[in-house]
């Protein structure tokens, strides 16, 4: 199991946990003296823990529900994708395409990552499917 690090553990999960249970650490970037950053983006994500919690009431398991949605997600972005490359390109790209994707570590990775980044990668593929359909 991959431990969280850094950005994502008190960047992310924590204002997700504030948002979800109402405790939790605050960095200084979400302070309201400082409001660097807008919490649109952990309240995108706790509703997915929400609904999580509405079936269980394991907290770790609420949290694994968002890392669970979104490689579900980046599944579904780099199957469409996939298919629009192989309607794009032709079927033997399409399928090299999708054994890439398949094998690729960094997208295994960086796609259940409670990230921006992440996200935008997840958007930037579903783009660039819609860009090629």
């Amino acid at each position: 199991m991959r431990s969280l690090a850094g950005d994502e553990t008190f960047n992310y999960y924590e204002p997700t946990h504030y948002l979800l249970y109402g405790t939790g650490l605050q960095t200084w970037e979400y302070s309201p003296e400082y409001a660097i950053r807008s919490w649109a983006y952990c309240a995108l994500h706790a509703a997915v823990a929400l609904l999580a919690r509405a079936i269980t009431s394991n907290r770790v398991a609420a949290f694994y529900a968002i890392r669970c949605a979104l490689g579900a997600a980046s599944a579904a972005c780099e199957a469409v994708f996939a298919r629009r490359v192989s309607h794009a390109a032709g079927e033997e790209v399409g399928r090299l395409t999708y054994y890439l994707l398949l094998t690729s570590a960094g997208m295994f990775h960086s796609s259940v990552a409670f990230l921006p980044s992440s996200f935008a990668m997840l958007l930037l593929t579903c783009a660039w499917s819609e860009w090629m359909g």
